[in-house]
């Protein structure tokens, strides 16, 4: 904005903010398309369900606090699009380590959750072996899949700052959203795409 928070009309603000809340309402239909598409998935096995707010919320948490913390190291000239690479690397290594540790600990507290009873599991009897092995392939998917989505969040998260400023957009107003956005449908595609093609296999022998 060119002028402080608090002299900017608010019309100003509402039409800087809905063109892109309105357009990512849009977007969302690929998400929407993918828990289609996953639909009967979903009704036999209802604790995929359960889980996939926890990964959509996570991923965004992580790209957000990405998106904020590269808005606010180029506002402060901390560095420039020259340095993009050194930040993505930097991003990456930092994103590996984080997802390392939010699946490790996700797979611990989401046995705990459905050992006692937290979470039903009533959907995984019908599968071949015992509930305990069971829950923990569910636990390992989600692990998994957090792991990929912290990398992915904080990835997208870091670079869209740059693309924005290169195309002379306000980053601090479309990043979030957007990062939000890409990672939710990323995050859905691994996770139901890990299940039906590796673990629901599994666990139907």
């Amino acid at each position: 904005m060119d002028d402080p928070y608090l002299k900017t009309p608010i019309m100003k603000l509402v039409l800087k903010c809905v063109p892109w809340i309105i357009v990512l309402m849009i977007l969302q239909i690929f998400s929407t398309m993918i828990l289609s598409s996953f639909e009967a998935i979903i009704g036999q096995t209802a604790i995929l369900a359960v889980f996939t707010p926890l990964i959509m919320d996570a991923g965004g948490n992580s790209g957000g606090q990405t998106t904020t913390i590269i808005v606010r190291s180029l506002s402060l000239n901390e560095f420039n699009g020259k340095d993009y690479g050194k930040v993505i690397w930097k991003e990456f290594r930092v994103a590996a380590i984080i997802g390392l540790i939010v699946g490790v600990f996700s797979f611990g507290w989401l046995m705990f959750e459905m050992s006692v009873g937290i979470v039903s599991t009533a959907s995984l009897k019908d599968f071949t072996g015992n509930i305990y092995g069971n829950m923990a392939v569910v636990a390992g998917l989600v692990a998994i899949t957090l792991f990929v989505t912290m990398i992915i969040s904080r990835l997208v998260g870091c670079s869209l700052p740059f693309l924005a400023r290169l195309v002379k957009l306000d980053p601090a107003v479309m990043c979030g959203p957007i990062t939000t956005t890409i990672v939710d449908i990323v995050s859905l595609i691994t996770y139901f795409l890990i299940w039906t093609q590796l673990l629901l296999p599994l666990l139907s022998k």
